[in-house]
């Protein structure tokens, strides 16, 4: 899976770049997370994000586990990509924290 692909995938998964976020700029004007950025994200939730190059060429495969106990793995043709789509499934698999009315 290429980077263009990753980046639909993370907009559907409902993602909009925010002030905080350390986003890079693909070549069709979009944005997307920085790939140590997503790794940061998946610590702030409690989840693990692991990153491994694939030989040979330049694949990457990106495995994650969320604290809620999902878990999956993607491989794409670098290592943005991966970490995008790793990302998108993180926000679509995470559990929102109740709010408790006081």
């Amino acid at each position: 899976m290429d980077l263009p692909f990753a980046i639909d995938d993370l907009y559907s998964a409902g993602w909009w770049p925010g002030d905080a976020d350390i986003c890079l700029q693909a070549s069709d004007g979009r944005w997307y997370p920085d790939p140590d950025h997503a790794l940061a994200a998946f610590l702030r939730l409690n989840a693990k994000l692991t990153m491994t190059p694939l030989t040979p060429g330049n694949a990457w495969r990106a495995v994650w586990t969320a604290s809620t106990g999902v878990s999956g793995t993607v491989t794409a043709d670098d290592r943005a990509a991966a970490s995008v789509l790793a990302y998108a499934a993180l926000l679509r698999f995470q559990v929102p924290t109740p709010v408790v009315a006081g």
